[in-house]
């Protein structure tokens, strides 16, 4: 296969929808410059433009600003010839529903923030953009340095509904990029011993009977296809590590499930991994999840 060939197969990414650009906040005077090095490499391998939309406030934009914007992209295009870097100015007061209007279905939003861990108390740019985002979000985390699209893809799953929407896109992935897919559930000590005592009362229960049907599932869409379960308490640390072991070109994982995750977006396992994690973290907004975040108090 050529090139240009695993390009155009790289394109049709998520649920089938084919991607055509890369888009990466860069607001103020935090150009995200981390992650907007590491988005090149997607960007090249892909074959796609990469975007750097420019917010100010309404009113506030002035030469000083624009040259500084002018500069960031061009010298982020002189830097990888290989990628077109366009650069994209857009006025709005709320800054992720600003990022928001500039997208649309073919984008891809990447986002580096070094500040997963205060979410939960302080409003962040990279808050306000991935809860505006009505896509998934690939977040570049503290930890991520070195980024390759060669490498397995892990989904981290809890037995939910909801979490399973994370699937769709970690097989539309995996499938693109000709890796492969490891599905994994993280099951906590109460758990296992609830599990032992159905058995003891002479339940038929199987803690791995959802992770192989999953898998048996992905398998006869002809995906490469294996499952663990971890046994821990604490699932954002089994997580990295296995991501880790297998050589994770990234791990997908859903914003919330309905057994074992926090009621909020964000300090939940989700973004956990984002905080620990050596590798990007694609987001997934489920249904449900925007309206539990608006229902939070908000904290001092």
């Amino acid at each position: 296969m050529t090139e240009s060939e695993l390009a155009q197969r790289h394109l049709r990414l998520f649920e089938g929808k084919t991607l055509d650009e890369i888009l990466v906040p860069v607001v103020g005077t935090d150009h995200y410059e981390r992650g907007a090095a590491l988005a090149t490499r997607f960007a090249h391998a892909w074959n796609l433009p990469m975007r750097l939309v420019h917010v100010h406030q309404p009113g506030e934009q002035d030469a000083a600003q624009l040259a500084v914007a002018e500069t960031t992209t061009r010298n982020l295009a002189a830097a990888h010839p290989e990628v077109v870097v366009e650069g994209i100015e857009i006025e709005g007061g709320n800054i992720g529903q600003t990022i928001r209007r500039a997208t649309s279905d073919g984008s891809l939003l990447t986002l580096a923030t070094n500040h997963a861990t205060q979410w939960a108390g302080n409003t962040s740019v990279a808050e306000e953009i991935t809860r505006a985002s009505s896509g998934p979000v690939l977040m570049f985390g503290p930890n991520c340095d070195e980024v390759t699209v060669a490498g397995t893809v892990i989904v981290a799953l809890d037995g939910s509904n909801r979490a399973e929407e994370a699937l769709r896109y970690g097989a539309g992935l995996a499938a693109a990029l000709g890796a492969m897919l490891w599905v994994v559930q993280v099951v906590d000590a109460a758990t296992v011993r609830h599990v032992q005592h159905l058995k003891a009362g002479g339940e038929k229960v199987s803690e791995s009977a959802y992770l192989r049907s999953v898998a048996e599932r992905l398998e006869h869409a002809d995906l490469r296809v294996g499952w663990e379960i971890i046994h821990a308490d604490d699932p954002v640390v089994a997580l990295t590590a296995f991501a880790r072991d297998r050589s994770a070109a990234l791990i997908v994982a859903a914003t919330h499930g309905e057994s074992g995750l926090p009621r909020t977006l964000f300090g939940s396992v989700c973004m956990g991994l984002v905080e620990r994690g050596a590798m990007p973290v694609l987001v997934v907004k489920t249904a449900g999840a925007e309206a539990e975040l608006d229902s939070e108090p908000s904290e001092a």
